[in-house]
């Protein structure tokens, strides 16, 4: 079995340009999207906004992780941290599915 680095390897030497491509594809996907978010932390902030629209109780792990194509519970988990770290969220702790939105006055 080849390792990635080896294909990543032979792409930039034979197709620059195609390697150039696939490089700012991935960068696409996890750059910032403004206010230092990234497209899935953005995404993840949007969907909790829309769930409290629609009901008092914040969705489960499961519930964004189905929802929004995350592969796994503890990329919610990151993603959760990582919004809560950028003062977008508030979790209360040891609470099953106590996140509230944090909006900042202007």
């Amino acid at each position: 079995m080849t390792d990635i680095s080896t294909v990543a390897r032979d792409l930039i030497n034979t197709d620059p340009a195609l390697a150039a491509e696939v490089h700012r594809q991935i960068l696409a996907k996890t750059a910032s999207i403004g206010f230092g978010l990234t497209v899935k932390e953005a995404a993840v902030l949007e969907y909790l906004r829309d769930r409290a629209r629609e009901s008092d109780i914040a969705p489960s792990f499961e519930e964004i992780m189905v929802n929004l194509d995350i592969g796994s519970k503890s990329t919610v988990h990151r993603i959760l941290t990582a919004l809560e770290e950028r003062g977008k969220i508030q979790r209360l702790p040891n609470r099953p599915r106590a996140i509230a939105i944090v909006e900042k006055a202007a």
